[in-house]
């Protein structure tokens, strides 16, 4: 039961993570309030990617670096964080127009 439990919250995580860097996704487009940082981003081409050129690149890094942060190395729970995480970010920017 206590195993379960772990695995909905981590779940939950996953789905708050996704909504979070979905949501700095969006700051980055033209107009909003890190605008620049996305066309600075964007300027970088492949190497960008990791730190905000792709939305799902830089979901990965973002809840990697805050669930090893908070829960340490817990191997299923980082598993079940990243893959909600990246259901939410892929279904929440399946309708975005590009950027840049």
């Amino acid at each position: 039961m206590n195993e379960l439990f772990n695995i909905i919250s981590f779940a939950l995580i996953g789905v708050s993570f996704g909504m979070f860097t979905s949501f700095i996704d969006d700051c980055f487009y033209p107009d909003m309030i890190f605008e620049k940082y996305g066309r600075w981003v964007a300027s970088l081409g492949w190497w960008g990617k990791p730190i905000g050129g792709c939305p799902l690149c830089f979901n990965f890094w973002v809840t990697t670096v805050f669930f090893l942060s908070f829960f340490g190395l817990n191997i299923l729970g980082l598993i079940v964080t990243i893959a909600f995480s990246h259901y939410i970010i892929n279904e929440l920017v399946s309708n975005k127009i590009d950027k840049y």
